[in-house]
């Protein structure tokens, strides 16, 4: 074919071209001197062509582009006759000239390209190159008429009338041949659309019962390939998505690819066991919901009879409370008021007396100053009669003996025993607080019931407040073979104080290499036991109690948990070695004198303040104490030692 230039031809028609492909169009509409293999040349042999009709011909991008680089006045684009106008079944991109440029009507225009954009429903061009422009034409749209491409530059329907006209038909029926008709319903399960003709085999036979139909927009909408239009059929294993036949030839042909019925009977599979691991899943903790259920339960009936016990307790307290405070005040009124009652009428009486002498002396003043012998000698026996002090000479038991001193003390101790009990459930309180979640004996994970109910109350402490321990005050000496190397001992084995050089050289199981501490030198695995000792203004100390079999080698943490039960002062701060993080103890003032009461059968130790008598800090355990369990000190301070009662040694240096 000879090629030519034709510039005065406005309208090409080639509705009538059969199997037009992409090269026809090329060699057709490329000017004579440029290259069909690179395409340098700008506009063609038929550059000046503003309506184009094609038939035949597939719209694709590079047809697209062939539009846009040799046509580049076109401002109607006719594609009704083509088998099939649909670039891809979601989204149609067209790509041509921009008649704006040349055609539009506005007077000293800016000078920059216009962009021409839908003039309803469709969203806004993007630019694709600086002479082209791309339009994205929703497929869903209902194309009764042509809809119009109008210059952004002025408002629809003022000054600028240029349009160009794009014809869009619906997406034809895959089983017609010919002239294919318009697709009604999209088959998911053929993959294929039919037209109302071609689509009643599915409707009417059973065979086709299970294929689902849609709507021939709905049902290839996401199913298409956004770049080359062509149905996803492949599944790129190694992008994990779907793809086109065009995809897996060009930017995936290295990729392991697969048809997508491959690639779903494989993540059927692994959906089957999904579903499975998740059956199990709900399973398993179905189970744990009704452990979680029944351990719950568990704690809700232990916290009614705990509670149902500790007011039927307070209630029966009260009760006596009540009925002693009527007693007691009761009988002291009533001897109050019958001693006051009597002593009330011997005041009386003696008033009356009193009134009586008085009229007497009146009379003797009177006959003193008679002058009348006779009368006054007639009458002096009667007014010289000596007065009888009858009230004078009784002596009334005015005086209220109540006898309350057994009283008094019986409710001093109650009193100090429920100071106990709140004390101890305050510090029982701490010492749960102290520990982890997984640890915690109110914990819905624990496995084992740790109780600590009324019974506990009742013999907690039981004779542990200051007084009543001091009963069972033990005479406490030092043992040197447990002593860290730099601990200082005084000879009667009292104090204790740390050193710079090593006092001590043979190496021994149960002496501590690491903490500068030293436990007793007897150890108890039964009864009640106290001791104090004077930590004066030491500035590091430690004071407690250790089990045996506890660690003394190494760096370790000193916890209940490793058998250390300890208060430790530092940096003017107390703290209970519990486990991480320790517990700070409060304290009012400095404490200078520590006492120590270690109940074995009941598994406390509790510190108290030996000079005040309060109570500072207590452990409790579950149980009592399996083992012997030592008295413990340690310190860090090398000028004022750790002193027990009853040493007299003078310290060495």
């Amino acid at each position: 074919m000879q090629k030519t230039v034709c510039p005065c031809l406005r309208l090409l028609d080639l509705s009538r071209v059969e199997d037009l492909k992409d090269s026809h169009l090329r060699e057709l509409l490329a000017p004579p001197n440029s290259d069909t293999r690179t395409g340098e040349s700008r506009g063609g042999r038929f550059q000046n062509v503003t309506e184009l009709r094609l038939a035949g011909l597939e719209v694709t991008d590079s047809a697209s582009r062939l539009l846009v680089r040799y046509l580049p006045h076109l401002t109607k684009l006719d594609l009704k006759s083509c088998m099939n106008p649909v670039v891809t079944p979601e989204t149609l991109m067209v790509q041509f000239g921009d008649p704006a440029e040349a055609n539009c009507s506005i007077p000293n225009k800016p000078d920059r390209k216009f962009i021409l954009g839908w003039e309803s429903k469709s969203s806004q061009p993007i630019t694709d190159t600086e002479t082209s422009v791309m339009w994205k034409v929703d497929n869903l749209m209902n194309w009764e008429e042509p809809e119009g491409l109008l210059c952004f530059f002025t408002v629809k329907g003022s000054q600028c009338e240029t349009y160009v006209n794009l014809i869009i038909y619906n997406i034809p029926c895959d089983v017609c041949t010919g002239r294919k008709e318009r697709a009604v319903s999209s088959c998911l399960t053929c993959i294929a659309s039919y037209c109302e003709t071609h689509v009643q085999p599915h409707r009417q036979t059973p065979f086709y019962a299970s294929h689902r139909l849609l709507d021939p927009h709905e049902a290839l909408r996401g199913r298409t390939c956004p770049e080359h239009g062509r149905l996803l059929e492949v599944f790129c294993r190694t992008d994990q998505r779907c793809i086109c036949a065009i995809c897996v030839l060009e930017e995936h042909r290295t990729h392991a690819t697969v048809s997508v019925q491959t690639e779903r009977a494989v993540k059927q599979r692994m959906l089957g066991k999904t579903e499975l691991d998740i059956q199990t899943s709900i399973e398993r903790r179905g189970l744990r919901i009704n452990e979680l259920k029944q351990r719950l339960q568990f704690l809700r009936n232990y916290a009614h009879a705990e509670l149902s016990e500790v007011e039927q307790v307070l209630c029966d307290v009260t009760q006596s409370v009540e009925r002693i405070r009527t007693e007691l005040v009761g009988g002291i009124e009533d001897k109050r008021d019958s001693v006051i009652g009597q002593g009330e009428r011997i005041v009386s009486e003696l008033e009356v007396e009193v009134g009586k002498l008085q009229e007497r002396r009146a009379q003797l003043e009177v006959q003193a100053t008679s002058e009348d012998h006779i009368s006054f000698l007639q009458s002096f026996e009667e007014v010289n009669t000596p007065y009888q002090d009858h009230m004078l000479n009784t002596d009334p038991d005015l005086e209220l003996h109540f006898s309350l001193g057994e009283v008094k003390n019986a409710l001093g101790e109650i009193r100090e025993r429920l100071d106990d009990i709140h004390m101890g459930e305050v510090h029982y309180r701490q010492s749960v607080s102290s520990l982890p979640e997984s640890e915690s004996m109110m914990s819905v994970r624990s496995n084992k019931k740790k109780d600590f109910s009324l019974k506990d109350l009742r013999r907690f402490r039981s004779g542990s407040s200051i007084k009543k321990v001091r009963g069972y005050l033990e005479d406490v000496l030092l043992n040197p073979v447990t002593a860290y190397p730099f601990l200082i001992l005084s000879d009667d084995r009292k104090q204790v104080k740390r050193g710079e050089k090593l006092q001590f050289f043979r190496n021994s199981p149960q002496r501590f290499d690491v903490w500068s501490c030293i436990t007793a030198k007897e150890g108890y695995d039964a009864g009640r036991h106290y001791w104090e000792v004077s930590v004066g203004d030491n500035k590091d100390w430690k004071v407690g109690v250790v089990r045996d079999s506890a660690q003394r080698k190494g760096l370790f943490d000193m916890s209940p948990s490793n058998g250390y039960y300890v208060l430790w002062w530092s940096t003017n701060h107390l703290r209970a070695l519990t486990t991480p993080p320790l517990t700070k103890v409060k304290m009012n003032g400095r404490l200078r004198y520590l006492g120590v009461f270690l109940d074995c059968e009941n598994g406390h130790v509790t510190f108290y303040n030996a000079k005040t008598g309060a109570e500072i800090y207590s452990f409790i355990t579950e149980g009592a104490f399996s083992e012997k369990m030592f008295p413990l000190f340690g310190t860090s301070d090398k000028e004022v030692p750790l002193m027990l009662p009853g040493g007299t040694t003078h310290m060495p240096e």
